[in-house]
């Protein structure tokens, strides 16, 4: 009897030791099969038991094993990998991770083995992965550096130089990238946006995106500012091409100008010249002529002070573009009433107590635009003051850093003749001071009708102003749409377009009379309002402009006491047929500013309000004050406002006529100026008209519109998503037991079980695999 029971065990024992080695197997190892591979791409898989602890990324593990060995590699052929569950007595964990990317690369992924059924617990022989995939990006990277002009070579590397970085939309719209703490991508259609990524090149020369991963496409850094002491490169913009395949081509003006294009970015080498500095005399020379017009005698006046001028360049087809106080040159644009708005906003140059005239020029060919000439004297045979050449004075800067002035005079025989200066010999710019003859002696320097070597001052005069301690200050010019009724013309939206660059700005104060004082350009003289002949305020056009900068600001220095803003350029609208045009400031008079001894300021605003009451604003916290300017939209039919970044419009506000205003400080509006026309560098070019004039004093008319207690709703930003964060796929079900032990009688227990459930075993043997995607 013990014999029977000892065959029926050891019948029993046989199979069981079968199905007790494949358990075994199965549970050794998992297959894990990767979804979705890129062609052409290999997967390699990593042991990282040893060094994952459950808080690194997945690229920091990648980082780590970098150069260990992977266990085994998969492919978009051979999909499937199979992988120990245990490493060193652990539970193994794995990182897949993509090589020979191309287009778009696998992320990383961590998966810990075993893993286990979520419903049931038991454990998967088989997981299926479905790996996520990014678009490949690249940081850009180019060389600034300084071209040597004596010796013609390369200087070395150039730090200071600010860029920033564009793009083109599908509707071919350029767009600027914005400053982003984590490198995601985000892009502004506007180039004043005061939150642009600025890149700076680096002590090395080394302008480089860093955080800023681009994927494939057409970018361009835009020089934006040069290092001290160099010009911004006119020759043109840094242009990467980055290719699907990841080639990367640089397309940028070499040293002389000529294009280059290479994948190399050591060799994508962006140069600065040193700016040239071309200095002038403005020289005097007094003529006097007889009842016809004869010059009878010539005598030299000496250096003259106070004359100032504007630089210009004119390009192949005659377009005239003026030197801005940033360095640019900003090409000649007109507003209705054919005032030359590039031309008013010019840096003006202007001529020292010794009649020197000193500006910075980068390589090239310029134009000298003599702006305004003082008044002589007051003395009736005083005809005043005019050139002496017939066109502008050219200047050519060389390669070299030399300097040559060219003027244009007519010989005896009336022929045009050009004469060439070079100007280490010192050239004077000459102006005649057109006399009539008096009877006297002008040679003789005793006769009281000779003018003195330095030109009395203006009447009315100048008032000096005595030195006072300066306090910075600063405000931002704020752009506001508005949304108008193409019927009524009543205002249906508004909402802030944000900081605004290219506004002017001239400064003035009041004297007890009521007369008006302008700053000059060297910031310490006042001059009193003066008309001309044609009613231009010469004393206007002469100060000094302040430009809002891309940030909107306005900053200058004032000492103590009370000035007023007066707004004579507006900014300018890239796309006024979608957004309409930028008009004056909502405000009745001249913004005031007050400035107290200890430098601290409050504006002063007046305004009508919703009944049109005049009503007087004081802005303490000057931080806070925003010089404001409207956008005017006037939809073509009814329908939304393609310019409104709101999907619903906010609430309509009133627009009743606005009732005629007072008439703002300044109290005398600057008629229609004279035409100035800069003389013809060329032969009979196409000549636009540059004028002198001021426009019109801020006045809100019966066509503005007032300001509307309303909410302004700002346009959002267009959202690139960043690339998604690594995820770590991990084991849900903690450690379990391994192994089992077993005696006699549970064998023989565990056998019966199996032999009489063995063919059902046989039919589900093939368990169901569960997906699993991270």
């Amino acid at each position: 009897m013990l014999q029977k029971y000892k065959q029926f065990i050891a019948m029993l024992a046989l199979p069981l030791l079968v199905i007790l080695g494949g358990m075994t197997a199965s549970a050794a190892t998992t297959d894990v099969h990767l979804n979705d591979l890129t062609p052409n791409t290999t997967v390699k898989v990593y042991d990282v038991t040893a060094i994952n602890d459950g808080v690194k990324s997945p690229e920091t593990l990648a980082e780590e094993v970098a150069d260990a060995a992977a266990v085994t590699t998969a492919s978009d052929v051979a999909s499937t990998v199979t992988l120990e569950n245990v490493s060193a007595g652990k539970h193994a964990s794995y990182l897949f991770v993509e090589e020979n990317a191309v287009q778009t690369a696998m992320q990383p992924i961590i998966l810990s083995l075993p893993q286990y059924d979520q419903e049931t617990g038991q454990r998967l022989s088989q997981v299926e992965l479905f790996p996520k995939h990014y678009a490949l990006d690249f940081t850009l990277r180019f060389q600034k550096h300084a071209w040597n002009m004596t010796t013609q070579s390369d200087a070395g590397a150039l730090s200071g130089a600010d860029f920033v970085l564009t793009k083109k939309d599908g509707s071919g719209k350029t767009l600027y990238l914005k400053t982003s703490s984590d490198g995601s991508l985000t892009w502004s259609d506007k180039a004043s946006d005061k939150s642009l990524e600025q890149f700076t090149s680096d002590k090395k020369g080394l302008v480089s995106t860093g955080d800023y991963k681009l994927p494939a496409g057409d970018y361009t850094f835009v020089e934006t500012k040069a290092p001290n002491g160099y010009e911004l490169n006119h020759f043109g913009d840094v242009s990467v091409a980055v290719a699907e395949n990841g080639e990367v081509r640089y397309t940028l003006p070499d040293a002389s100008g000529a294009s280059l294009t290479t994948s190399d970015s050591d060799a994508a080498i962006y140069y600065n010249y040193p700016a040239s500095q071309v200095t002038f005399t403005k020289w005097g020379v007094k003529q006097i002529q007889d009842d016809n017009g004869n010059v009878i005698d010539s005598i030299d006046v000496g250096a003259q002070a106070g004359f100032e001028f504007l630089a210009y360049r004119v390009d192949e087809d005659y377009n005239y573009t003026w030197l801005q106080a940033d360095g640019s040159f900003k090409a000649s644009e007109f507003d209705d009433d054919w005032n030359d708005l590039s031309q008013l906003s010019a840096k003006r140059f202007v001529s020292d107590e010794n009649g020197q005239v000193t500006l910075d020029l980068p390589t090239g060919e310029y134009y000298l635009y003599e702006m305004v000439a003082p008044r002589a004297s007051d003395d009736a045979d005083d005809l005043g003051w005019t050139q002496s050449y017939m066109t502008d004075v050219r200047v050519v800067v060389a390669n070299d850093g030399q300097v040559t002035f060219y003027t244009a005079t007519f010989d005896d025989d009336y022929n045009l003749v050009e004469t060439a200066i070079n100007a280490a010999d010192g050239f004077k710019f000459i102006n005649w001071n057109i006399w009539n003859d008096t009877g006297t002696d002008p040679s003789d320097p005793s006769e009281p009708s000779t003018p003195p070597t330095t030109i009395p001052p203006t009447t009315p005069p100048s008032e000096p102003e005595p030195e006072l301690e300066l306090h910075p200050v600063s405000f931002t010019k704020w752009g506001v749409h508005q949304t108008l009724d193409a019927t009524s013309g009543e205002i249906i939206d508004q909402y802030d377009v944000g900081a605004l660059a290219g506004a002017g700005f001239v400064v003035y104060k009041l004297d007890d009379a009521g007369n008006q004082y302008f700053l000059q350009p060297d910031h310490k003289t006042w001059k009193m309002s003066e008309l001309d002949a044609d009613y231009n305020d010469v004393s206007m056009v002469s100060a000094e402009r302040f430009i809002s900068d891309a940030a909107g600001q306005v900053a200058l220095d004032l000492p103590e006491g009370t000035y007023y803003f007066f707004e004579t350029d507006y900014p300018q609208e890239e796309n006024p047929e979608k957004y309409g045009n930028w008009v004056g400031a909502q405000y009745i008079n001249d913004v005031k500013i007050e400035i107290a001894a200890d430098g601290s300021y409050q504006f002063t605003t007046d305004e009508f309000d919703a009944d049109y009451n005049e009503i007087e604003t004081t802005v303490t916290d000057a931080e806070d004050f925003k010089y404001l300017n409207y956008r005017l939209f006037l939809p073509d039919t009814e329908g939304e406002d393609p310019s409104d970044p709101t999907p619903e419009p906010s609430t309509p506000v009133p627009s009743d006529p606005t009732p005629e205003p007072s008439t703002s400080v300044p109290s005398d509006p600057t008629p229609e100026p004279s035409t100035s026309v800069p003389s013809d560098p060329t032969p009979e070019p196409s000549t636009p008209v540059p004028s002198d004039s001021t426009p019109e004093p801020s006045t809100t008319t019966s066509s503005e519109v007032p300001a509307v207690p309303s909410d302004n709703i700002d346009p959002p930003a267009e959202l690139v998503p960043a690339l998604p964060e690594p995820e770590s796929f991990f084991g849900e079900f903690g450690e379990k037991p391994e192994m089992w032990l077993t005696t006699g009688v549970g064998c023989m227990v565990i056998g019966m079980m199996l032999f009489i459930f063995k063919r059902r075993g046989q039919k589900d043997h093939a368990k169901d695999s569960k997906n699993i995607e991270r």
